[in-house]
């Protein structure tokens, strides 16, 4: 609650960990960071729905797939509580991130990347501090940031919280078998890398 820009958090970390987000940020200073607003949204559906399926490609485990269309109908119907931010390099999408905000609270969802240009400019990591930027300009009290990339996550600051999964399939010999299936899906094992200098309240 005491940090009322991203130069607060990063003064909370430590010198280790403000070096790494430092180098992130430097990496990653030729793209372009901008909100898309819901025209720019149609106008980049295409890539969106290319860079999205990116992504959705490298998951182990997926319940299905959504097209643009979904970007545009929560843009639509959700207004200024759905925030997509596309990142581009030399007016070309290489990635976007999208979040919702509701009640106070943000969650990180979908994002889509090209990973010819991750590892060179870090787009991925700076999509992370990107959403904590966020959620201090915001003044969110929790951001949500996903089950996937636990050790960069805990590397920004997240930390693990429990969660319960309720799925219902349509047909009742599908719902006997997802019981044990959904049953055996666990967090993968991962050191927590607190980066703060002290812990936060």
């Amino acid at each position: 609650s005491e940090w009322n820009a991203f130069e607060d958090y990063l003064n909370d970390m430590t010198t280790k960990f403000r070096t790494k987000a430092k180098g992130v940020l430097k990496k990653s200073s030729p793209i372009e960071v901008r909100g898309l607003n819901l025209d720019e949204i149609i106008e980049n559906s295409k890539r969106i729905e290319e860079l999205y399926l990116n992504v959705l490609a490298k998951a182990d485990f997926k319940f299905g797939e959504l097209n643009a269309q979904a970007f545009i109908n929560f843009k639509q119907n959700l207004k200024e509580k759905f925030i997509l931010t596309g990142y581009f390099l030399n007016e070309k999408m290489v990635g976007f991130s999208s979040a919702f905000l509701c009640e106070g609270k943000g969650d990180a969802n979908y994002v889509g990347l090209d990973y010819e240009f991750n590892k060179d400019y870090a787009l991925y990591q700076r999509m992370l501090y990107d959403f904590v930027d966020l959620a201090i300009r915001e003044k969110l009290s929790v951001l949500r940031l996903g089950r996937t990339s636990e050790l960069l996550k805990s590397s920004i600051g997240a930390e693990p919280v429990p969660m319960k999964l309720y799925l219902r399939h349509r047909n009742s010999i599908s719902n006997s078998l997802i019981g044990p299936l959904i049953a055996s899906i666990s967090p993968s094992e991962f050191e927590l890398r607190p980066p703060f200098k002290k812990a936060l309240s």
